[in-house]
This record gives C-alpha cells, sequence and structure tokens, in this order.
C-alpha cells in the first residue's frame, strides 16, 4: 500500500502556498504533509495562469527594483557631489549663526536655520547605502540568483567616509 491520499484541496492549498513563500519545509511543516509529498506534488504539477502571473509579477519586480536602484544610486551620486562642493562653505555659515548674538537672532532662530542646514549635509548615507543593498538582494531573489557571500561596494570619495560611518 503507498503513502496517505491527499484531497486535491490540500494539493491546491499546497501550490498556493509554496507560490507565496517558495520554501517546501514551511508549507509541510503548515500543512503536516511530508516534504517530499509536498516536492513531487510541485514536480508533477502543470503550469497554470497563476503561475504564469507570478513569473509576470517577478519579472516586473524586478524591472521596478532595478530602475529604483538606478535612481538610488543617482540620489547617493548628487548627495555626495554636493557634500563635496558645499560642505566648507556650510560649515562656515553655521559658524556665523553661532557667533551672532541674541540682539541679532533668537536661539530658537539660530537652531533652525542650523538644522536646515545640517540637512544639506550628509548626514547619514548609511541608510541609502543599506536601502540600495537590500534591494540588491530582493532583486537577486527574485531573479533566482544567490544573495549569500555577495558584496556591493562603493567607492566614496575621500573625506566622505566619516559620514558613512
Amino acid at each position: 500500500m503507498r503513502g496517505k491520499k491527499y484531497s486535491d484541496e490540500v494539493k491546491e492549498k499546497a501550490y498556493m502556498m509554496y507560490a507565496v513563500c517558495g520554501n517546501i519545509a514551511e508549507v509541510a511543516k503548515a500543512l503536516k504533509v511530508p516534504a517530499n509529498t509536498i516536492s513531487v506534488w510541485l514536480k508533477n504539477k502543470k503550469s497554470d495562469e497563476f503561475d504564469e502571473l507570478r513569473a509576470k509579477k517577478k519579472r516586473e519586480f524586478v524591472e521596478q527594483s532595478s530602475d529604483i536602484i538606478d535612481k538610488a544610486m543617482t540620489l547617493l551620486e548628487r548627495r555626495i557631489d554636493r557634500a563635496l562642493e558645499k560642505e566648507a562653505e556650510l560649515d562656515m555659515v553655521i559658524d556665523a549663526i553661532e557667533d551672532m548674538g541674541s540682539d541679532e537672532l533668537s536661539q530658537k532662530t539660530k537652531q533652525r536655520l542650523i538644522g536646515a542646514i545640517e540637512m544639506l549635509k550628509i548626514q547619514d548615507i548609511r541608510s541609502l547605502t543599506t536601502a540600495i543593498g537590500t534591494l540588491y538582494d530582493k532583486r537577486a531573489l527574485a531573479k533566482g540568483e544567490s544573495t549569500e557571500n555577495t558584496s556591493v561596494t562603493f567607492k566614496l570619495p575621500e573625506g566622505i567616509m566619516k559620514y558613512a560611518e
């Protein structure tokens, strides 16, 4: 006698769950069905509209993430260029504001002006580079590529590394 028989409903649920998570072990655990059984079902399953739609959405995600990565890299480059060009000038303006007496500017106005100027400087490019790296990983996963031992190197101009730390 062969193993336990499962209803078409259980099989369809397994297909749907696998389509969402892509992990046979996770589906097997959730449905309390042996992983080998689910593996055989997936192997023998014929492609359907759902599979085609999933593949299409994956391709769209890869394209969109590539566009976003390109835009983020452009933004990062602009921020670095602007910071390099204006860093000393911005520091001089901040020093001048801090040196002004209380009769010229109130403390609240000084802090508001300094805050606005500080926003023009590169404060934390780590968040931008982290977002780019995350998108690289998600795009690689969607393309079926490994993200292990993969590194993305950003070459930052001299003097900018202190802002990335």
